[in-house]
């Protein structure tokens, strides 16, 4: 179960009890409806940020407006082997559903990263927050690989300061923020390590807390 907010597309897994967010390449877009055409493939119009497309059943998502006189959409629907969006003060734009698939998967299959990575965190040195971003390597748009990731920080003795992500993601690029202040035992001045470890893949970096 999917929702269009004003904050991308929420999903629900267990009839609206609990939401969460699932909006991998959307985040801050203010979605207005969403078409599912299949288990996989999804769609979502927006108020004025054009379609966008999730393959992988809205893991992550796709900006495509190739064609689309505007981006301020007022609707979506699938019909048969059709995708059509209602826009404002353009008329109803339609393309079949295949050109748009093919041409997601040939567009933003580049931007996929064909292995782990972890950058490194920006800023650097920081004080109190810093960002990191990682890739997780997929073949194809269409056949997601999913991964158990986790990334955490330690200090310079090795003991753990802090758990920014433990759980399944599939392919993509993530960027997670480490702030210092939500940390109960607020950490001092100096150097810190961060450590990804995705399936067979691990690595550590570098950083340095200033107050």
């Amino acid at each position: 179960m999917f929702a269009g907010t004003s904050n991308g597309v929420y999903r629900s897994t267990n009839f609206g009890i609990n939401w969460t967010p699932s909006n991998n390449g959307m985040e801050l877009i203010d979605v207005n409806f969403i078409a599912i055409q299949d288990t996989n493939t999804l769609f979502a119009s927006t108020v004025d940020s054009g379609l966008y497309v999730s393959l992988d059943n809205g893991n992550s998502w796709f900006a495509f407006n190739d064609g689309l006189p505007t981006l301020k959409l007022t609707g979506v629907r699938v019909m048969g082997t059709y995708l059509y969006c209602g826009t404002n003060g353009y008329g109803v734009w339609r393309r079949p559903i295949s050109d748009i698939v093919t041409e997601v998967n040939e567009n933003n299959i580049s931007e996929k990263s064909s292995d782990f990575e972890l950058g490194q965190n920006y800023p650097n040195p920081f004080n109190p927050s810093t960002k990191i971003r990682f890739s997780i390597p997929a073949v194809t748009l269409s056949e997601v690989e999913w991964s158990l990731v986790t990334l955490k920080i330690y200090d310079v003795l090795g003991n753990e300061i802090a758990t920014l992500i433990n759980e399944e993601k599939p392919a993509g690029t993530y960027e997670v923020e480490f702030n210092t202040s939500s940390i109960k035992h607020f950490p001092s001045s100096g150097i810190y390590f961060y450590r990804l470890q995705a399936g067979s893949f691990v690595e550590t970096k570098k950083m340095i807390l200033i107050k």
